[in-house]
């Protein structure tokens, strides 16, 4: 199994893990296909000491407030679609009227 094919395994697990490669024989179509699926960045290993560590530290900053807004996403959306059809009048409603 090679970064790629791990990058693809953990993207099916319920809650996937923020990947960041570090590559000294990476190509063009590779570093494509791995940011297309999700990589939260690339660097290489030819990179000055600390750099790739500072890199993934704020990439995976990034990554953490994204998780945290998308679980508030969902939150909310799981809030509104317990809502009737009453309430939801009465909440566009009022919305309209604060306007």
């Amino acid at each position: 199994m090679n970064g790629l094919d791990l990058q693809a395994a953990l993207a099916r697990t319920r809650n996937p893990l923020p990947i960041l490669f570090l590559t000294g024989h990476g190509d063009i179509p590779s570093s494509v296909r791995a940011m297309r699926d999700g990589a939260v960045g690339l660097s290489g290993k030819a990179c000055t000491e600390g750099t790739p560590a500072r890199r993934g530290e704020a990439r995976l900053a990034r990554d953490a407030r994204d998780r945290a807004e998308r679980a508030r996403l969902r939150e909310l959306r799981a809030r509104f679609d317990t809502l009737t059809a009453r309430e939801l009048r009465s909440a566009v409603s009022c919305r309209a009227r604060a306007g």
